[in-house]
């Protein structure tokens, strides 16, 4: 922690006393790399990094239709790739880390599923 003492110079005042707080660093997530898969094909799970232990991660999927949840926390969990259609799908996921009542930085991916 650091401890904190105000020190004016109009009027010339110093503070007696002293509050101690603490600085927390903004959680991170390491960027995950894109993905394709291929439709009917099982995926692995996505498990989410970051610099400080404890950081939570929560997710958006743009593109639901490729088999994943529209949003999750946590890590992404194996899922069964689809596309109906006769061109690749591409979803963009977002994941957003949490820690110590912080949000950092959100980072993005691609799951494309030919």
């Amino acid at each position: 922690g650091y401890r904190l003492r105000v020190v004016s110079s109009d009027p010339a005042l110093v503070s007696d006393v002293s509050n101690t707080f603490l600085l927390k660093g903004l959680p991170t997530v390491t960027d995950p790399a894109d993905l394709e898969a291929c439709a009917g094909a099982p995926t692995t799970a996505i498990a989410f990094t970051g610099m400080r232990t404890g950081t939570a991660f929560d997710w958006t999927n743009d593109t639901p239709g490729i088999g994943l949840a529209a949003a999750g926390t946590g890590d992404i969990p194996a899922f069964t790739a689809t596309n109906a259609g006769t061109t690749p799908l591409v979803a963009t996921i977002t994941v957003t880390p949490r820690l110590d009542g912080c949000t950092g930085t959100p980072q993005t991916f691609t799951i494309t599923v030919n």
